[in-house]
């Protein structure tokens, strides 16, 4: 059940990256300010917290708390399993969307995307929301 719930919300995080970077491509493409990539990150980065939070609201659904992150170590296990879904993620999106696979920049890219800003929304996510991700245990 612990492997499910890491797998899960890590899977949701990355998600959140790979959508939240698509839009920032096309804002910034569709705006065109003058540096592209400080746009297009600035909105990726933001727009990734408010999709993992809005999966936090949705984990205070009673149907669906058993996904919900107990522990500090989860938090933990949940940026490692959002890192080792990016290149799972990135090379089916784009070989079912392209046709062929991805180059090791573009996972190296993604992956440095992720890094600080998986880290940055899982540390603000608690912060501000614990209740929301980590319930307590109650030993019974």
């Amino acid at each position: 059940m612990k492997f499910f719930r890491i797998a899960t919300n890590g899977f949701v995080l990355c998600a959140a990256n790979l959508m939240a970077i698509t839009v920032g491509f096309s804002a910034s493409h569709f705006f065109k300010p003058a540096n592209q990539l400080a746009a297009q990150l600035s909105i990726a980065a933001i727009l990734s917290f408010i999709l993992f939070l809005i999966w936090g609201f949705f984990l205070r659904i009673p149907l669906f708390r058993f996904i919900a992150l107990q522990s500090y170590r989860d938090h933990a296990w949940v940026f490692i399993a959002s890192l080792a879904w990016g290149p799972v993620a990135l090379f089916s999106i784009r070989f079912v969307i392209r046709g062929y696979v991805p180059g090791m920049g573009n996972v190296m890219t993604l992956f440095l995307f992720q890094l600080p800003v998986n880290l940055l929304v899982l540390i603000v996510v608690r912060k501000t929301t614990g209740r929301i991700f980590f319930r307590k245990q109650h030993n019974n």
